[in-house]
């Protein structure tokens, strides 16, 4: 019986002065390079991944404990 996975990524939100200078170099490099990517505070947020990796679908209620229980 297989089971579902899903993608996770573990990830820091750093304050909002330091998402604002992220997101105006993000900006600059966008226009110069013509990006398509660019950061902003709604869908493509500045954030600092802390682990990536796949889990079951039925650990995903111990995963959030965890970390709640790790970022106080």
């Amino acid at each position: 019986m297989e089971e579902g996975l899903t993608s996770l990524n573990i990830a820091v939100i750093p304050p909002l002065e330091i998402r604002n200078k992220a997101i105006e170099f993000s900006e600059g490099v966008s226009l110069k390079f013509l990006s398509e990517f660019v950061l902003n505070n709604e869908d493509k947020i500045p954030h600092i991944s802390l682990y990536q990796a796949g889990f079951p679908l039925r650990n995903i209620g111990k995963i959030e404990d965890a970390v709640r229980e790790v970022s106080g």
